[in-house]
Order: C-alpha cells, then sequence, then structure tokens
C-alpha cells in the first residue's frame, strides 16, 4: 500500500460488499447509469438527448470513450466509493464491450488515434445476444440467484 488512503479505500469497499449486498438494486441503477455515461457524445443516445451540448463538442467514440474519463472515475472513487464505484464499474463495462466492437474506441484519444477494436459489428444479432445475456445476468445477480 502506498498510502494509509489506499487502505481507507479498501475498508470502504469490503464495507461497501456488505452494504451492496442488501441494495443489489441501487448497485444495478448505478452501474446501468454509469454504462450510459460515455455516450455523452452520441446525439442519438438516450444521455446524449439529456445533455445535447456534449453531443455537438465531441465527437462519438473519442474523448468519453477514451482512458481519460476512467482516470477522473479513479480519483472519484477517493472521493465517494458508494456512489462511484458503481458508475466507474458501469463506465468500464461499456468502454471494454465498445472495444470489442469493429468500430472500437480510441483509448488515448485526443493524444494518439490509435483505434482497438475487434470482431462484433454494432447493430447486429451477436451484439444483441450479448447485450440480452448481460442484462439477463445482472438481473439475476440483483435477485441474488447467483454470485
Amino acid at each position: 500500500m502506498e498510502n494509509s488512503f489506499d487502505v481507507w479505500i479498501i475498508c470502504w469497499f469490503i464495507f461497501d460488499v456488505f452494504y451492496f449486498y442488501t441494495n443489489r438494486f441501487v448497485y444495478l441503477i448505478l452501474i446501468s447509469i454509469g454504462s450510459l455515461l460515455p455516450d455523452v457524445d452520441h446525439p442519438k443516445s438516450k444521455i446524449g438527448n439529456l445533455a445535447r451540448p456534449f453531443s455537438y463538442l465531441f465527437e462519438h467514440r473519442g474523448f468519453f470513450h477514451s482512458i481519460f474519463p476512467l482516470i477522473a472515475f479513479y480519483f472519484l472513487i477517493k472521493f465517494n466509493f458508494i456512489i462511484f464505484f458503481p458508475l466507474g464499474m458501469g463506465y468500464v463495462s461499456h468502454i471494454i464491450i465498445d472495444m470489442a466492437t469493429k468500430q472500437g474506441i480510441l483509448l488515448i484519444h485526443p493524444i494518439i488515434n490509435i483505434r482497438i477494436s475487434g470482431v462484433i459489428r454494432t447493430g447486429k444479432k451477436l451484439e444483441l445476444l450479448i447485450f440480452y445475456l448481460l442484462v439477463f445476468s445482472n438481473f439475476l445477480l440483483a435477485l441474488g440467484l447467483f454470485g
């Protein structure tokens, strides 16, 4: 451990595991909100409609799909673990899933425009199948049926 603040974070993590074990739906809602946040720069996304200036100022799968918002979440988690840890988990899951698509992401945008991409085509049946499997498994987790 580099400092006592990291120990404090780990203690809060242990507490929060037990806290969220009884508040699974709150945890699931925060993760879901976090998973929508990277698309704040897309004018046709649900969250992009709520935050229009971002969708006009930033290109989609640019800054908000880079490592820099993830670094911000690291510091926000130290500020308020209970809120920002599940939001950050949702954010990270969105970034990882977008890395698996053919469109990919620019992980270090705007510094370096190297695209990391996978094989899944956005809007096709495989993506939809993966989406439904993830949603279904999240509801099972929220209900405490496994995990």
